[in-house]
């Protein structure tokens, strides 16, 4: 891990004090107008989120797989929802409206339902769409 992503022993070692100092660090080098760690916090950031969508990628790739290879699973509702949900996450919401809708249908029953639901009426009020969110 980098000197500024302790692990979580390194985590355990820190005092309280340091812990909150490392959760607000950015608002308080704004604060301070402390440039150079405003942007070596910006640029670990930025780093961070690009190894998260990494990381979605692969799960989407995962998820995809296993929905085309093993129809038949039995907790698919699960699967499509958390396809869906990255899906999202990555801003390709028209593919994860296909999924949530294959879910929908596919699924009546599952407790992932009603998120899928949720999932639309998001996306429609996101578009300014309120009678669609609405429904």
């Amino acid at each position: 891990m980098s000197e500024t992503t302790p692990t979580t022993e390194e985590n355990k070692a820190l005092t309280a004090e340091e812990q909150e100092e490392k959760k607000g660090g950015l608002s308080k080098a704004q604060k301070k107008k402390d440039k150079a760690k405003v942007k070596q916090l910006q640029d670990e950031q930025k780093a961070a989120e690009k190894k998260l969508d990494e990381y979605r990628k692969e799960a989407i790739k995962s998820y995809a797989q296993l929905v085309q290879d093993h129809p038949n699973f039995k907790r698919m509702d699960e699967v499509l929802f958390a396809l869906g949900f990255a899906l999202d996450e990555m801003k390709q919401n028209e593919k994860a409206r296909e999924v949530y809708y294959k879910l929908i249908k596919s699924y009546p029953e599952s407790k992932f339902v009603p998120n899928a639901y949720l999932s639309f009426a998001e996306h429609y009020f996101a578009q300014g769409d309120m009678k669609a969110a609405a429904q």
